[in-house]
């Protein structure tokens, strides 16, 4: 379980994510992102901005495994799944960016990215 700070940060950081968002979303895409973002946070135990590609990794491997599953314990299909993912990598690739040039110039979110092989979640 992450520490009340980190959880605090990641939520100030997924909170601009999604402001940027609602600039080329609809209302209702932005619901349905707040709400991968809730279950992803459940599992999220290190600082988004100072994530390792093994950490994210990890997360993978939750999904894949079935360790990250839906309110009742049931698992999510492998297209929510993707969903989630692809969620998660896109927060790397766009909002926190390639190194000197993204939000955070110190990160590289692209390097971030490269642990989210959306390969290993079936079809």
């Amino acid at each position: 379980m992450a520490s009340k700070d980190v959880r605090e940060r990641n939520d100030e950081l997924m909170q601009e994510y999604l402001e940027m968002k609602e600039k080329t979303c609809t209302p209702n895409r932005i619901e349905f992102l707040k709400t991968q973002w809730r279950v992803l946070s459940r599992n999220i135990d290190f600082p988004l901005d100072q994530a390792t590609p093994d950490q994210v990794r990890e997360i993978v491997d939750m999904f894949v495994n079935d360790q990250i599953t839906d309110s009742t314990g049931e698992s999510y299909s492998p297209h929510i799944k993707r969903s989630y993912l692809k969620f998660l990598r896109a927060f790397y690739v766009w909002f926190i960016g390639g190194k000197g040039e993204g939000r955070i110039e110190e990160v590289d979110g692209k390097k971030i990215a490269d642990g989210i092989d959306l390969s290993r979640i079936g079809q």
